[in-house]
């Protein structure tokens, strides 16, 4: 059973969430979650490594969201580097700012659900709905 601040979306070849938050934190806080429990299990309990402060800038919140979930892929893509714990210190529409602890991808550790190629634009949406409320969709390639 997913946590109470996502939903797994049913997408033909695809598979998508359903994210909500209180504050633009909290939601891409809750968004990399998400992904991260699509991606892997154990990704939460892993020893704790490498601390790393990311700034992502893009045009507008949506593709900052794109943006933010396709660093964290790139870098367990590219260095075997699973983020293990994050904080994001400030987001704005057009800049987040994040501290993210990473630790080494471990196969007794770290067990593989789903490989997610991307993140898309296809269906996309961030929006506040209440002042203390906010809810995104995304759709990953897989």
């Amino acid at each position: 059973m997913a946590p109470s601040h996502y939903e797994l979306i049913n997408h033909t070849s695809d598979v998508g969430v359903r994210v909500w938050g209180a504050t633009p934190e909290d939601l891409f806080c809750h968004a990399a979650e998400a992904m991260l429990d699509i991606l892997m299990d154990g990704w939460a309990t892993a020893v704790k490594g490498t601390g790393h402060r990311v700034t992502v800038d893009a045009e507008d919140i949506e593709r900052l969201l794109v943006k933010w979930l396709q660093h964290l892929i790139y870098e367990f893509d590219t260095k075997r580097m699973v983020p293990s714990s994050f904080k994001i210190t400030e987001c704005f529409p057009t800049r987040l700012k994040a501290d993210i602890t990473y630790a080494q991808f471990d196969p007794s550790q770290h067990h593989m659900k789903t490989e997610l190629k991307a993140v898309t634009y296809h269906q996309l949406s961030v929006r506040q709905t209440s002042p203390h409320r906010w809810k995104a969709q995304v759709i990953f390639d897989v």
